[in-house]
Formats: structure tokens, C-alpha cells, sequence
């Protein structure tokens, strides 16, 4: 078993000076625009956000009301383009999605790759808005203090014939309870009272166990069925219920169990929990930070978020293969390691697990202002946390005895702003755009058109390639193109 392709998709919630909420989408799509790096052109043939796992195709997506409002309002261009997509070097898009930039990382088969691509995104955002002539500050979290929530997706392609049920199996209850190793903290509560401060920042938005919208009536597992690859061999799953942690370990962590759960759905190995209530599951979870809450089973029994993290791990540790992906099969031990240090080195705990820094630093805080935890202060300390400037972030200025101390450097995350990590699909994207931009007529996540002087070309890229290693030595498009045939790309003339 190959490891997984995964990607992830970050929201970012936006601050403009002198911009309300009617004027962010027509503002974040030439904030967009004014990237300095990659090309336009994305192609949207093949993007279906209604059709279902579940077989069907949904005649409509439920909205916010407050965004339909928001969107009848807007101050739209008078061309009517409020649509900005950039094809980035490394093989990520960046776009507008509404009245928030989104940056979707390059896919990676390796966890560290994602971990460092996915960030590279703030690194990205953040110089976007220094250059600009507007102030802009972006905050890499979820939620804006108002209501309204903004997501964190991720992406993980697996065989359709593994079938979403297994995944949906595997998954939920993991989703629900993922937030001890990997939520990034939140002052408050946002769905009526509750205590001054939870483990994730997304719970307060859920309400379906399953479903396929992702604006409203979000669902903990979401069954939209575009897979950005050959629908008949390929399944996307994808995951709309994590934060946008702002640590590198977090998020190894959040991709490493989900992988862990999906791989184990692969083997066809039994779940051995079925929750009763899943929403109800992933906001009690949230709100407890013992990880002991009391979740009911379908069976009548019940079991607690440790619990169920810790026969994950134990489960996939014991069956899965360290051959397989070794990288893995680390960061699942990582993460049975702090599910006893929660207990037996709360030092450590606090120092690694990004919910359990923030909230040590606001109780301290606390101590030493006298203003409680959940006050519009502590919010606004939070929304610190997630700002994308070095020089105002609070999380950066954090120094909890050496906490977080393999967070990447502006240094080091920019070799994943300039190309692909992974030998991967994007790569191909990525090196297309960077060496022969004016031959890209369009790009998706499963096809590249280009132009050459015989004609105008589709290569397919499956979500098993591997790019072959003598791309990078070419240095025109036929080139490019008769090498990714030689290697079995699927290539055909479009004219």
C-alpha cells in the first residue's frame, strides 16, 4: 500500500482597513490578482460540489442566510469577475473563494511535505499583503468572533472500490474526538453558553452527522463526491471538520490519524466504535479538555475521546505495515506518546499540543491582568494567536520552555513556495507554470492543457503518478510533453 496523496485547503480570515463585509469579495479577488508568482487559468470542467458519495446528485447547497445577504450586497466589478485563481510553482492554487483568500496546497504523499506546503501558504499570504497598498492582516484560523465560520479542508484519495462507507466508519468517530491531539483552541463558544474556552474552533459550527453541503449545515463527515481524478477508479474524502492549526505539529498529527483511520479502511478491518450521536460527540469532546467526556456508542455502551484515540493508534500501529509509510507510522507514535504524557508529563503535554499552549498562556494571563478567560479580551488575544504576521503573531512570541520547537522558519518554507516537495502529480503542474507559463492554457487538479507548436495538448494526471525525474532538465514545452508521454502520461491532441 502506497501512502496516501492528501492535500489540504485553508480559508483565511481577512481584516481590511476601510472594507465591510459587502466589499470583501470583489477586494480579496485582486488581492488575489496581485500574486506575484504563477499563472491564471484554472479549468473548472471538472469540478461537481453537488454531486454525492451516497449516489445522488443534491438539486441545491444550503447557504448561510447571513452570506446570501452578504452576497446580494456585494460590491461586484463591473466586468463581473469575482473569480481569481493562481497556478502556483509548486503546483497549489490560489484563490478567492467568496470574501476569504484560500491557498489549497500541492497534493504530498509525505506528511512533513504537506505540513511545510500548507504553511507555506501563510508565509505566502502574509508577504501578499505587506506589498500591498491597503492594510491587510490575515488570520490562519476558523472563526471571526461574529458567527461566522471560515474552514480548513482536507483531501485524501483512495480507491473507489475501498467505498465511502468504510471511510464514513473509520472517520467519524475519529473526527469527533481529534481535537485532544490536534484542535487549536478557541476562547468561548459561539452556539449558546458554554465554557470559556474548548479545544477546537470548528465544533460550534456542526449540526449533521453526514451530508455534503459545507457552507451550512455542515456535516462532521461530508460525502461530496468530486475525487479531481477519474471518478471511476478514484475517491476523494473529504474532511471539513479541522482547524487551521498554526503549528507544524499539529498538523502532522491531524493528517497522520486521519491517514492512519483510512488506511485501516483500506485493509477492511472492522470499526470498533460506532458513535450514537456524532455531532453531539465532536461538540461535547470540544469542551472537554480531560479527553475523558462520556460518548455514547450505538451498541448502548459508551467510551471517551482517549479512548477511542488511543484504539486508533494501538489498532493502526498493530496492523498496519512500517513499510508501508514509515514517516506514519512516527507521528502515530508521537501521538500514543502524548496521550500518556496527558497524564504523566503534562509539561509536555502543554509544550506540544497547540490547544493546551493557548490555553496555559490565557490562564496565565488571566493571573496576571485579572480579566477571565472567554472575555472579548481573551478573543482578541486568540485571534492573535492566528495572526499571519511574525511581528504581531502571539504565537510566535510564545516561549513556553522551547514549545513547538520544530516550527518551521520563513527559510525553510520557502523551497515549498518554489516548487513541489513530493515527486507527485503537482509537481508537473508546478514545473509547467514555472518554466513555460505562456504555454499553459489551463490547469485542474487532474489535467493540464498545453500549448505546443504542433497544437494544443491534454495530459492526464492520475493520482498515482510519480513525475518523472527528467521534467526539471526540460527547457521547452515539446520536451516537456514527449517526456511525459515516454513515461506513460496519457497525452491526446485537443485540436
Amino acid at each position: 500500500m502506497r501512502p496516501i496523496l492528501a492535500g489540504i485547503e485553508t480559508e483565511y480570515g481577512i481584516d481590511i482597513e476601510g472594507v465591510g463585509p459587502t466589499g470583501l469579495v470583489a477586494v480579496v479577488a485582486d488581492f488575489v490578482r496581485s500574486c506575484p508568482i504563477g499563472r491564471r487559468g484554472w479549468d473548472y470542467r471538472f469540478e461537481s460540489p453537488k454531486n454525492d458519495l451516497r449516489g445522488f446528485v443534491a438539486e441545491e447547497l444550503a447557504v448561510d442566510p447571513q452570506d446570501m445577504r452578504f452576497e446580494a450586497e456585494s460590491q461586484i466589478p463591473a466586468d463581473g469577475d469575482v473569480r481569481s485563481d493562481r497556478v502556483l510553482p509548486n503546483g497549489a492554487r490560489l484563490y478567492n473563494d467568496h470574501g476569504h483568500p484560500e491557498y489549497s496546497t500541492p497534493e504530498c504523499r509525505s506528511i512533513r511535505s504537506l505540513a511545510l506546503s500548507d504553511l507555506a501558504g501563510s508565509l505566502l499570504l502574509h508577504r501578499m499583503a505587506e506589498a500591498g497598498d491597503r492594510a491587510i492582516r490575515l488570520y490562519r484560523n476558523n472563526t471571526d468572533y461574529h458567527g461566522a465560520s471560515y474552514g480548513t479542508h482536507e483531501s485524501y484519495l483512495l480507491p473507489r472500490n475501498v467505498g465511502w462507507e468504510r471511510a464514513r466508519d473509520w472517520l467519524t468517530p475519529l473526527l469527533a474526538v481529534r481535537g485532544f491531539l490536534c484542535g487549536a483552541g478557541k476562547v468561548g463558544t459561539e452556539d449558546g453558553p458554554g465554557p470559556a474556552f474548548q479545544l477546537t474552533q470548528r465544533a460550534d459550527f456542526f449540526s449533521e452527522p453526514i451530508g455534503v453541503d459545507t457552507l451550512y449545515r455542515r456535516p462532521l463527515f461530508n460525502t461530496r463526491d468530486e475525487p479531481h481524478a477519474d471518478p471511476g477508479a478514484w475517491m476523494r474524502v473529504h474532511v471539513i471538520s479541522g482547524d487551521a492549526n498554526p503549528t507544524f505539529q499539529a498538523i502532522c498529527r491531524k493528517v497522520a490519524l486521519a491517514k492512519a483511520a483510512l488506511m485501516l479502511a483500506c485493509l477492511g478491518e472492522p470499526t470498533p466504535f460506532r458513535l450514537s450521536e456524532p455531532v453531539r460527540a465532536f461538540r461535547d469532546a470540544s469542551r472537554d479538555p480531560s479527553g475523558d467526556c462520556r460518548i455514547e456508542l450505538a451498541n448502548g455502551s459508551w467510551t471517551t475521546p482517549r479512548s477511542i484515540l488511543d484504539t486508533l493508534v494501538g489498532t493502526a500501529l498493530a496492523r498496519l505495515d512500517p513499510a508501508w509509510d514509515p514517516e506514519l507510522m512516527a507521528w502515530l507514535r508521537d501521538c500514543g506518546g502524548l496521550l500518556d504524557a496527558y497524564d504523566s508529563d503534562t509539561e509536555r503535554f502543554a509544550r506540544e499540543v497547540e490547544w493546551a499552549a493557548k490555553k496555559l498562556v490565557f490562564e496565565q494571563l488571566s493571573d496576571e491582568t485579572g480579566v477571565p478567560m472567554g472575555s472579548p479580551e481573551h478573543q482578541a488575544y486568540d485571534l492573535a494567536f492566528h495572526d499571519c504576521d511574525p511581528a504581531s503573531n502571539l504565537f510566535r512570541a510564545l516561549e513556553i520552555d522551547g514549545a513547538f520547537a520544530e516550527q518551521p522558519s520563513a527559510d525553510e518554507l520557502q523551497p515549498a513556495l518554489e516548487r513541489s516537495l513530493d515527486p507527485t502529480r503537482a509537481a508537473i503542474r508546478g514545473l509547467a507554470v514555472q518554466e513555460f507559463p505562456e504555454s499553459v492554457a489551463s490547469v485542474c487538479w487532474r489535467t493540464i492543457v498545453l500549448r505546443t507548436p504542433d497544437g494544443t495538448v491534454q495530459a492526464d494526471l492520475p493520482p498515482d503518478l510519480d513525475a518523472p525525474a527528467q521534467l526539471g532538465a526540460c527547457r521547452d514545452v515539446e520536451n516537456f510533453v514527449r517526456t511525459l508521454q515516454e513515461a506513460g502520461v496519457p497525452c491526446q491532441k485537443t485540436d
